[in-house]
């Protein structure tokens, strides 16, 4: 499943009726348009303050933009939920960016070759944040009933439902 049809779907359970007949002013945002590079110069800044201190949804992504992993923060904390999965980066000599303490890399029930694209930072990070703290759990479990649905498992670094 493609990060973009994650963001219609967040966006399409926000707008449902069920959602606006109890949170009529929730909303989304994508701040990282369009899923950024995690290893180039352009690594996307997650601020600690900005939205970095907002409510969402994160999705960790291959570099043609599938989901291998969907995240939470229901604190206001997508900053500390998003670096605490990758961890501080590495530079190499040639200035790109590697994740070698990321969370996934040792957890060997899950798909090496993911595991590996973290690792050496070849993977995307898009975020979608939502301006009700409390659906953030809902955004992540609906994104991945949905996902296990359409492909028939979870997103390959996401080892249960929430």
């Amino acid at each position: 499943m493609k990060y973009s049809e994650c963001v219609l779907c967040v966006d399409a359970l926000l707008k449902s009726k069920l959602i606006l007949s109890d949170y009529p002013n929730a909303s989304i945002g994508e701040p990282v348009p369009d899923c950024s590079p995690l290893t180039s110069e352009e690594n996307p800044r997650v601020p600690r303050g900005g939205f970095g201190r907002e409510s969402g949804v994160y999705f960790i992504c291959s570099a043609d933009r599938n989901v291998y992993y969907v995240g939470k923060a229901t604190r206001k904390n997508l900053h500390e939920e998003i670096w605490g999965k990758l961890s501080t980066p590495e530079v190499d000599d040639q200035g790109y960016r590697q994740y070698p303490k990321n969370y996934f890399r040792l957890r060997e029930s899950l798909p090496f070759t993911c595991r590996d694209a973290v690792t050496s930072g070849n993977v995307r990070l898009g975020v979608v944040t939502i301006t009700e703290p409390a659906l953030a759990s809902l955004a992540e479990v609906y994104v991945q009933s949905i996902y296990l649905a359409r492909e028939g498992c979870l997103p390959p670094l996401n080892s249960r439902i929430g």
